[in-house]
């Protein structure tokens, strides 16, 4: 009997000792530690909790284009307007930017007084939807075709203005366009400067814009009236850029070339406008910039495309816009592809992603991507970015900067590499370094691993200040995949990052970024 006993209880604890094996599994995920005070979370619960993913239909929102992302304060809400079948302007709202609801029409192309709307005859349109609060006011620009009176009004768009009191509310729109300079106009962008004056870039749309023999789209500026719903009294509309590059004229037909989905962003005390290239429907589509020393001009373009399709898998990105975390520690942009990348079409979906600038002054951004990404600083408590606060000491190979491991951008695709660290020793004496001016609370840690093939590592071991040392961190696979540490808050000063099992025929060590998430 007493033996009886003896195997019971063993297999008890057999059964009890496999448990704790799969509960530890459960809550270390990809490389995740749970050494803090706090209640371990399992991997899927912290990615539900402190990242985001693009994906074709994130949070429901699928076959949608030019979209716009911004945080408001009334409602403590973040809101997206975006373009969907063409008769309608609809806002989303997320309370975190991980998922998206609340679906709401906030006026309908039959409404708008001066617009020609004819659907029994496939006539409509209403896109480049984007919404501004300002005072107690909201006001949404957007585009359309022109007035029934207009013999033309089915091929000659404007751009036109609605207000109201709620972000999510019925918007009124103005009985006629926001203005008329005699030809079409679309994709329309406000934008507010440091002395409060207010700028409306727009396109002037190809459909009635003949230039080099061709038909044309180009993007201009005009001052904007007090009032936020018409042109300041004497100004004057300025042309800003026309295409030019082979890669902005790359459309189906070479008659027809457009540069539009216009937004500008005013970063170190100059203005960046972004801009669409190419047909929106087709592979070419892309998006590229030009700089300035004043809104008004004269702009100069970088020459190559800031984003284009990527291996004809995640392509036609287009129409971005830009908004900062809520804590003005990172920048992002928000911009559609292709839903069927293997058959592009108007059919698109929202993709976030971050951006910003290097110390030369070009801009880099960290797309496309469609792995797990970390939330925007500031978004959740304790999820506050501290990595770029860090001193780095490592001892780096020619042509490559130790500032590379937290400049905030992330090389993924191989054209960026240079912008990675590389170690200057051999990968068994490599060590990369971190280290804050006091003690830091480290939730999360977010390592990115070489675009270059011969110096991306399988495995890393992260050793901590306080003597904790987390073993065999699995590193992404491909650009723009992090390898994800939950740390739930551990206080260090420093840490330590060494190769734990390289990869056949690694002959560096070089990581694209680190970021740490904690709390300072």
């Amino acid at each position: 009997m007493n033996e009886k006993k003896s195997i019971i209880l063993n297999l008890v604890l057999m059964v009890l000792a496999v448990l704790l094996i799969i509960l530890a599994v459960l809550t270390v995920g990809r490389g995740q530690n749970t050494k803090g005070t706090e209640e371990a979370l399992t991997y899927q619960e912290f990615s539900e909790k402190y990242t985001y993913k693009n994906t074709k239909g994130q949070g429901g929102i699928a076959h949608m284009g030019d979209p716009h992302v911004f945080w408001d304060e009334t409602s403590g809400k973040w809101y997206m307007t975006g373009t969907a079948d063409g008769r309608e302007v609809k806002v989303w709202s997320s309370p975190d930017l991980t998922s998206w609801g609340n679906e709401t029409v906030v006026m309908k192309n039959e409404d708008i007084p001066w617009a020609f709307y004819d659907p029994d005859n496939g006539v409509y349109g209403l896109w480049g939807a984007e919404i501004h609060k300002i005072g107690d006011t909201y006001y949404l620009y957007f585009s359309t075709w022109g007035t029934e009176e207009n013999a033309e009004a089915a091929t000659s768009p404007r751009i036109g203005v609605a207000t109201c009191d709620t972000v999510d509310g019925t918007y009124v729109a103005k009985e006629e366009p926001l203005f008329d300079f005699g030809y079409s106009t679309i994709d329309n962008h406000l934008f507010t400067d440091d002395d409060g004056k207010r700028y409306l870039v727009y396109c002037r749309d190809a459909t009635d814009n003949i230039a080099n023999d061709r038909h044309e789209s180009h993007i201009y500026i005009v001052e904007m009236g007090e009032d936020c719903m018409s042109v300041k009294e004497d100004s004057e509309p300025q042309c800003l850029i026309t295409p030019e590059y082979d890669w902005e004229c790359a459309t189906p037909d070479p008659k027809w070339v457009w540069t539009e989905g216009c937004w500008m962003q005013k970063m170190d005390g100059r203005y960046y406008l972004f801009y669409s290239a190419g047909k929106y429907s087709t592979w070419d589509y892309c998006i590229g910039y030009a700089v300035s020393d004043a809104p008004t001009g004269p702009f100069v373009k970088n020459p190559e495309p800031l984003m284009k399709t990527f291996a004809n898998q995640l392509s036609g990105p287009g129409n971005n816009s830009f908004f900062a975390s809520k804590d003005g520690k990172e920048l992002f942009t928000a911009y559609h592809m292709h839903t069927h990348s293997e058959k592009p079409s108007g059919d698109r979906y929202l993709n976030i992603d971050r951006i910003g600038l290097r110390e030369d002054g070009t801009v880099y951004v960290n797309a496309p991507t469609f792995t797990d990404q970390p939330l925007p600083s500031g978004e959740k408590e304790g999820h506050t970015l501290l990595s770029d606060e860090a001193e780095i000491i490592a001892d780096t190979a020619q042509g490559y900067s130790a500032s590379g491991i937290n400049d905030g951008e992330v090389a993924v695709v191989a054209r960026f590499k240079d912008r990675e660290w590389c170690c200057a020793k051999p990968v068994a004496q490599a060590v990369l370094r971190l280290e804050w001016d006091k003690e830091v609370e480290v939730n999360s840690i977010f390592l990115y691993n070489s675009i270059v093939e011969n110096h991306a590592s399988h495995k890393v071991n992260i050793k901590l200040s306080n003597g904790d040392v987390l073993e065999g961190v699995k590193l992404g696979e491909f650009g723009g995949e992090a390898g994800i540490v939950n740390l739930n808050s551990v206080k260090t000063k420093w840490m330590e990052i060494t190769v734990a099992e390289e990869t056949p025929g690694q002959t560096a060590f070089a990581l694209s970024e680190v970021m740490v998430f904690g709390t300072k």
